[in-house]
């Protein structure tokens, strides 16, 4: 390889960009310790991992009744499969000891049954043994995380790092994360969505690409009451989210302390306005079926509104604005690569502020709405007997813009930073 130019350096690299020059190297037999591979195909890889886990599925009758037990009042095939996910959730941790062999082949059912642990490929075989002890196919996936890139499909070989669970049914493949202590039967964190997998079945390897949530599956909707005194906004607020924005609130509280949570709170609210203080915050996690994380939270911001002693101009735009630093720092003709998000979102915060009676509305921005096939943008604005209401929606609909579709993502972001720019001015009586 010679004359390799420097790689770029981009805002919003996909991460198989971030890499943009490498050199694989592909055995096309290999033995690892008495179990030997190769890579003539998709079908011939997955032999290997199948001889590896072959004998790995058997569970003691002991963990065969309690698991039978678990679904012998449950008549509907999803629900047993989300029962089962449940108890391996709570039961099991996330633990990974790979040392020699221990690296690729699977610990047995038994073991993970037994110890209560185990690393990826160890779950994800107890889950696949538990399955089928009560008669459903189910078989264990070879994975790349997001993070790490993309499978190239047209190599057949071992470039995975992780292992998740597939349940094939009559309509639908139910795709299980079992790692995880959280996610809820058939969600899976962004870093495994719209990727190939190898599903390691029966008798052959299917590569598969893994579901990705839309755009209104990753939620964020917010309801503020606020009201203004001396300058600082006093407010509650209650945050329902969904899907890869809850897992995103999920990840950052459930592994903190109240202090912990407060700082990554302050954080995340007071991107926006500063000198934010929390005063209280309750999480609620909901059952499977609302599907909403919701935070409730009252505090202050501070110095809110900016004045001139006999103006307040008030920028409603208090959780989510887009501002200089969204925008990619290439402009349309230098940009190289594509633009990657790690999922496609929707934000819709509803704001009421009551402002005070002796201020009354001397300037305010109009409506607005952008809609086009990367973004929806909206805006609506009302202020009647003192209440101003705010409405601010914000789709992303894709997370992956092509370089074709740059000029059009570019120019969209330029204009709403400008749109979220907007303010009402009340003036003193």
């Amino acid at each position: 390889m010679e004359k390799i130019p420097a790689s770029l350096d981009e805002d919003y690299l996909s991460p198989e960009d971030e890499t943009q020059t490498a050199l694989y190297f592909v055995p096309q037999s290999f033995t690892t310790d008495n179990y030997p591979g190769n890579t003539e195909s998709w079908d011939a890889f997955s032999n290997w991992y199948r001889s590896l886990a072959a004998d790995r599925y058997t569970l003691p009758n002991e963990a065969k009744k309690e698991i039978k037990e678990l679904v012998k009042d449950a008549s509907d095939v999803k629900e047993k499969i989300k029962i089962l996910y449940k108890y391996l959730q709570k039961k099991n941790r996330y633990v990974a000891i790979e040392m020699g062999l221990a690296g690729w082949q699977p610990q047995s059912a038994a073991q993970v049954y037994t110890n209560r642990y185990g690393d990826c490929k160890d779950l994800s075989t107890f889950m696949v043994a538990m399955l089928n002890a009560i008669g459903i196919r189910a078989y264990p996936a070879l994975a790349l995380t997001k993070n790490k890139g993309n499978v190239n499909p047209d190599e057949p070989s071992y470039q995975f790092n992780h292992c998740i669970v597939m349940v094939p049914l009559e309509n639908e493949s139910i795709w299980l994360e079992c790692t995880s202590t959280y996610d809820d039967m058939g969600e899976m964190n962004y870093n495994i969505e719209d990727m190939y997998a190898l599903v390691v079945g029966e008798k052959n390897g299917s590569l598969i690409k893994t579901p990705q949530k839309k755009s209104y599956q990753n939620k964020w909707h917010s309801n503020i009451d606020a009201t203004i005194a001396l300058g600082d906004l006093n407010f509650s607020t209650r945050i329902f989210v969904e899907g890869n924005t809850r897992d995103y609130l999920r990840y950052n509280m459930a592994r903190s302390n109240s202090k912990d949570d407060v700082l990554f709170l302050t954080d995340l609210l007071g991107e926006n306005y500063s000198n934010l203080n929390i005063e209280k915050y309750n999480l609620s996690d909901q059952e499977i079926e609302e599907q909403d994380f919701v935070l409730t939270l009252n505090g202050t911001y501070t110095k809110f509104l900016p004045s001139d002693g006999i103006r307040l101009f008030l920028n409603p735009s208090i959780f989510n604005r887009k501002t200089p630093e969204d925008l990619p720092k290439e402009e349309v003709s230098k940009r190289k690569y594509p633009v990657y998000f790690s999922y496609p979102y929707l934000n819709t915060d509803t704001v009421n502020i009551t402002v005070p009676k002796n201020y009354t509305l001397e300037a305010k921005p109009t409506n607005q709405l952008i809609d086009n096939d990367l973004i929806n943008y909206k805006t609506e604005y009302d202020l009647k007997n003192n209440k101003l209401f705010f409405v601010r929606t914000f789709e992303l609909k894709k997370n992956y813009i092509t370089l074709q579709e740059y000029p059009l993502f570019y120019e969209t972001t330029k204009k709403i930073i400008e749109l979220d720019k907007a303010k009402f001015v009340l003036k003193k009586n």
